[in-house]
């Protein structure tokens, strides 16, 4: 049988599955997608190389002890999709699907036959252990580091942390345009200087910075630079267009929640640490108002010092004041690392608003 590139919702798959197709199109007997790139699935092909890592987390509900399990027992096909959630088309389709590629396989026939449970390293060591806060959760790490223990409270295991990271960096190409906005009140014109990172001894509270340690925020838009900065009606708006004078690799982490299982990182890492993936994020993009406390920003300056440590040069973040914009926190200097491509002052003549009643 032969899949197509659109039988998958992860675009790592998708790709993987257009690259290893030969040219041949036609119609395809999963998805069934018309004029498709065609790859035909067979025990020993290259894609079934590569799909049997994602069985490293899946174990018969009875070889699993209840406090090693992250999900509920179920049939191996519905626990798959569920679990990697990569697929386009039902179970049903999802058991054909794998019985292609491994349904001579003795392991493969003891999960069909089994109610199957979703267990890191199949249940040989406590969850905790591949956990990154080890037995706590975002919250407790959270309230940890701001109400008792600011300066020695760590992640519990930080080598996991960095693993997982590493399926979510990118590289921003030299000469690709960010932007730095600032609400101009004064007589006189901006010019570069005013869009550098603040000297030591005026740098505030961040996001992604303590006090004292400057850091250059940036914005992939001039609308999510100016939404950054709180601009209002009538306000006027300067924005610097910058520039990189080199490719530099960030860390993403609004990918955090939606890393594919076909990245280079570990199986049981992934599914041990999904949870507290989404939550990261899920505070990443919650609004800061102006009256929330700078602690509300500690666990997240812990994070970005961490992850410079990984030898990332920036962090990019969703924008909650433009929706779809990135922020790109970077941690050089402006004159290391950029150069001003222009200066624009605009005026800020429309405003939208969107309520939700809580």
């Amino acid at each position: 049988m032969k899949c197509c590139p659109y039988c998958f919702n992860d675009d790592a798959i998708s790709y993987y599955v257009e690259g290893l197709s030969n040219g041949t199109r036609g119609t395809c007997d999963f998805c069934g997608s018309s004029n498709a790139l065609l790859y035909e699935i067979t025990p020993y092909c290259e894609l079934a190389n590569t799909f049997e890592r994602l069985f490293t987390v899946i174990a018969p509900s009875e070889s699993v002890a209840p406090d090693r399990m992250i999900s509920g027992c179920g049939p191996l096909p519905e626990v798959f999709a569920s679990t990697w959630k990569i697929f386009n088309f039902n179970s049903s389709l999802v058991l054909r699907f794998l019985c292609e590629m491994f349904g001579s396989e003795e392991w493969f026939k003891r999960l069909q036959d089994a109610e199957v449970v979703i267990s890191p390293g199949k249940g040989e060591r406590p969850l905790d252990e591949y956990s990154i806060f080890g037995s706590m959760d975002w919250s407790n790490f959270s309230s940890q580091i701001k109400h008792k223990s600011r300066f020695f409270t760590k992640l519990a295991h930080v080598d996991v942390f960095e693993d997982l990271l590493g399926a979510a960096r990118s590289t921003w190409k030299k000469g690709h345009p960010l932007f730095r906005a600032r609400i101009w009140t004064k007589k006189k014109d901006p010019v570069e200087e005013d869009f550098h990172e603040p000297p030591e001894s005026k740098a505030s509270d961040g996001r992604m910075r303590s006090a004292g340690i400057p850091c250059i925020y940036t914005a992939d838009t001039p609308e999510t630079a100016a939404a950054e900065v709180r601009a209002g009606m009538h306000d006027i708006v300067a924005i610097a267009t910058i520039l990189p004078l080199h490719d530099f690799e960030y860390a993403d982490l609004s990918v955090l929640d939606d890393i594919s299982p076909l990245a280079n990182v570990d199986c049981s890492r992934l599914v041990a640490n999904r949870k507290h993936l989404r939550s990261i994020v899920t505070e990443l993009t919650r609004p800061v108002r102006t009256s929330d406390s700078t602690l509300d920003y500690v666990p997240f300056q812990y994070l970005s010092e961490l992850i410079q440590q990984f030898g990332n040069e920036a962090i990019g973040y969703p924008s909650v004041m433009h929706r779809e914009g990135k922020n790109i926190a970077c941690f050089a200097h402006f004159n290391g690392m950029f150069e001003l491509h222009s200066i624009k002052k605009y005026r800020v003549d429309e405003l939208a608003y969107g309520l939700h009643e809580f």
